[in-house]
């Protein structure tokens, strides 16, 4: 049976349910669970349930108050999920994250700038993105999590608590509480980094 597409581009409630493709170009409001084959906002659109899809494309604004899962997601925009777990093969960032619950990945690479509490996956990048405060003070950290998990992590411009990984690089002014690591770890001087465990070697650049 076919699903069918729904396109947004007034204001719109809907109670949710399956569909094809979503395509939100205005303002929309999901109060059910939703699932869709594949969802692109461009405008705003807020579900207050569980959202899960094959590709998710934000380049407006979503807001989650549920789960949001999928294969690929990239925001360009702004996604902000208060409570729930955002679960993917792929999470690309070039816009804005904001997660209060977990971020779970195999492949995360944040180009824009995240916020969160826990961050998961196998690869994890995090890049120096455009941040107006990180241009004027140039040694705030623009990414904020409390805790990463994953086997391979590069990361600049990040402020956390703990990172628990295999491999870890660091530069540009990221400032950590405890590192966690059991192969290299690559420190550049503009970071710091107050406690090593594990048996790493170390290598500051």
């Amino acid at each position: 049976m076919t699903k069918r597409d729904i396109r947004v581009t007034g204001a719109e409630k809907s109670m949710g349910g399956d569909y094809g493709r979503i395509n939100v170009t205005g303002s929309a409001k999901f109060m059910g669970d939703v699932n869709a084959e594949d969802v692109t906002i461009t405008g705003m659109a807020k579900f207050e349930k569980n959202l899960e899809t094959g590709r998710l494309v934000v380049s407006g604004s979503l807001k989650s108050d549920g789960d949001i899962k999928g294969d690929h997601m990239t925001v360009n925009g702004m996604l902000k999920s208060d409570r729930g777990v955002i679960y993917a093969n792929q999470i690309t960032v070039n816009g804005s994250l904001d997660n209060d619950g977990e971020i779970n990945a195999d492949r995360i690479r944040i180009n824009g700038k995240v916020k969160g509490n826990q961050m998961m996956g196998d690869d994890i990048e995090i890049a120096q993105g455009f941040n107006l405060t990180q241009l004027i003070i140039r040694t705030a950290p623009a990414n904020k999590l409390v805790n990463i998990e994953c086997t391979t992590l590069k990361a600049s411009v990040l402020k956390c608590d703990t990172i628990s990984a295999n491999e870890i690089t660091l530069t540009n002014h990221c400032k950590v509480n405890t590192v966690i690591c059991d192969g290299l770890l690559v420190v550049d001087s503009t970071c710091d980094v107050m406690n090593i465990e594990g048996d790493c070697r170390i290598e500051r650049i």
